[in-house]
């Protein structure tokens, strides 16, 4: 049986970031200016990450990066939809944006050797 790991990985990890973000904020505002793209950037970098691996477990093509950021893109666009309906957040162009960015690097982070030679290792069980 082949593993899919990264797409079950996948799963649960968006499935907890949109739950996240459909939490309502109130309180203070950010620690710092623009806190919250960093935070934008970093949780979709993961996501792209996991998203072309996902999608390589499926198949293996040439174009696969296409996919990837069109399936990130399209979930920060709906989970900033989600979020512009709940208390103390809002729906925010500058939000997508750095999601897109952050899954864009995502994307294009390679695995190490070692990592694939892991994962091959898990694949052929």
């Amino acid at each position: 049986m082949k593993s899919k790991i990264f797409t079950i990985t996948a799963i649960i990890y968006s499935v907890a970031l949109f739950s996240m973000s459909l939490i309502p904020k109130f309180g203070p505002g950010q620690i710092f200016p623009f806190a919250d793209k960093i935070t934008h950037l970093g949780a979709f970098i993961v996501l792209g990450f996991l998203v072309v691996h996902s999608i390589r477990e499926f198949k293996n093509t040439r174009h696969i990066w296409i996919y990837a950021l069109i399936i990130a893109s399209v979930y920060g666009i709906l989970m900033e939809i989600a979020q512009g309906y709940i208390p103390g957040r809002e729906c925010s162009y500058f939000d997508w944006i750095a999601d897109f960015l952050g899954a864009s690097a995502g994307v294009f982070i390679k695995i190490p050797s070692r990592l694939k030679r892991i994962e091959k290792k898990l694949n052929s069980k």
